[in-house]
């Protein structure tokens, strides 16, 4: 009986131990997600903060060479123009691929995000998965436990009967032996 009580604390402690576990290993797990979506963000920022940076550059550059041309516009003004247009054309150009440089880091972003979100969720449905196992395993336990118990009891009641009966046979022999008066 104490073997039993002794293998039951046992396991009532494993049960506790890994259900202690698979919540440490959720909350490790979100955990990791919000850390990933900090990066993603800070990335975002950076590449938001260099395009600025770029753009402040590229204006700064055609202003100069604006300034430039003023003192000779006359002379330059054919020059001027077609370098205008060429610095438009490469402004434009470089905002179109800065746009989708852009359009595809949300892109992945968004991809790495929803992969996170449905990886969390599988592994939430692992987990209580596992839950749903233990909580089988721990009612067999009880089951078994109580049937143990149950079988046990029978066999002491029986060993009550038969101790009962020895000595209602020993009452009944001494009885039988004794000389008659």
């Amino acid at each position: 009986m104490m073997r039993l009580a002794d293998e039951r604390a046992r396991l009532d402690a494993a049960i506790v131990e890994q259900t202690r576990a698979l919540t440490d290993s959720r909350a490790e797990i979100a955990a990791a997600f919000d850390r990933d979506l900090a990066k993603f963000a800070e990335q975002r920022q950076r590449l938001e903060l260099a395009l600025a940076e770029n753009r402040a550059a590229l204006a700064s550059a055609l202003d100069g060479d604006i300034a430039g041309l003023a003192e000779s516009r006359e002379a330059f003004a054919r020059e001027l123009e077609s370098a205008r247009a060429g610095l438009a054309s490469a402004l434009e150009t470089d905002v179109e691929k800065l746009r989708l440089l852009r359009s595809e880091f949300d892109d992945a972003v968004r991809g790495h995000a929803e992969a996170l979100v449905d990886s969390r969720a599988g592994m939430a449905a692992a987990l209580d998965a596992d839950m749903a196992k233990l909580a089988e395993l721990r009612a067999a336990i009880d089951e078994a436990s109580m049937q143990h118990a149950q079988a046990l009891d029978r066999r002491a009641r029986r060993n009550d009967d038969g101790v009962a009966r020895l000595r209602c046979d020993a009452w009944r022999n001494a009885r039988q032996s004794r000389p008659r008066a």
